[in-house]
């Protein structure tokens, strides 16, 4: 956060700490996972998202879309990690940059209930 909140806002460095904090803890709670991958996600997190929602089929259905939307965040935060083709990645437009360090907040939170979830 302080990335993006500096006189000169760093959005890509924002993304960089968000999805760092995204990483390690997806990478404690799943350690044969390397990295965050998208495909690691719905591995990983589409059954367990529904045996944290067991008792409400409504919550499992929106909680599987979520987990699709944390997988396409991992691929937008790419494009701002290791750009293809360009040795630094180009830097986002603040907005949008506010936007995927916004989400990823909401989804290291989510990753915290998962844990907590897996580990009982």
């Amino acid at each position: 956060m302080a990335a993006i909140s500096a006189g000169n806002p760093d959005g890509k460095e924002a993304i960089r700490g968000v999805f760092g904090a995204a990483e390690s803890i997806f990478k404690l709670m799943f350690p044969k996972a390397v990295k965050l991958t998208s495909a690691d996600i719905i591995k990983n997190l589409g059954s367990a998202s529904q045996s944290l929602y067991a008792s409400d089929a409504v919550a499992q259905r929106a909680a599987s879309k979520m987990v699709g939307s944390f997988a396409d965040w991992v691929d937008a935060c790419h494009n701002y990690r290791h750009e293809h083709g360009v040795e630094e990645p180009s830097q986002p437009p603040l907005d949008l940059a506010i936007e995927i360090v916004s989400a990823g907040a909401g989804f290291v939170r989510w990753l915290v209930q998962f844990d907590k979830h897996l580990g009982a």
